[in-house]
This record gives structure tokens, sequence and C-alpha cells, in this order.
């Protein structure tokens, strides 16, 4: 499981719900996070989930912004590539 958007928190189970409680129930079982701001990179740090957090270039980018510059799907595989550096 990928995290797109890891990170977003309002610490708020019902505001908005449902979406605070599957966001931090992705957190705890997903593989890799892709934080958009460092905001949201710090609040995966404060819940002790550090060990999957996405390359630190990937960490401040939505993961959608490297996808929309992928010309072709020959271009994902080289694109796959980068985020595992």
């Amino acid at each position: 499981v990928f995290h797109v958007e890891a990170g977003l928190r309002s610490y708020d189970i019902y505001e908005p719900f449902p979406e605070e409680v599957m966001r931090q129930m992705t957190s705890r079982v997903a593989q890799l996070h892709f934080a958009p701001t460092e905001v949201n990179k710090d609040a995966l740090l404060k819940e002790d989930i550090s060990d999957h957090l996405g390359p630190k270039e990937t960490a401040t980018k939505t993961i959608a912004v490297k996808v929309y510059f992928s010309r072709r799907l020959d271009d994902l595989s080289s694109f796959w590539s980068s985020i595992k550096e």
C-alpha cells in the first residue's frame, strides 16, 4: 500500500468524517508514504511513522506532479526507479 498525500491530519476523528479515521488507519498499514509538505512529514514523524517515508524529494511534492510530467507510459518505469533512490 502506497499512501499518497500522507500525513494530512486534523486529529479530530469526527471532522472530517470519515476521512481522518481512514487517514490514520492507512498510515498504519502503508508500506510507503508520500507526504506533500514538511508539515505532513512532521505529522508522520510525530506518530513514529518513519520507517517507510518516501524519498526526500517526494516528501515535499505531491506524487501527482511527477506523474503529470511523465509524458509517456515508458517514462513511468524511470519514475518508479527514481522514487526508490
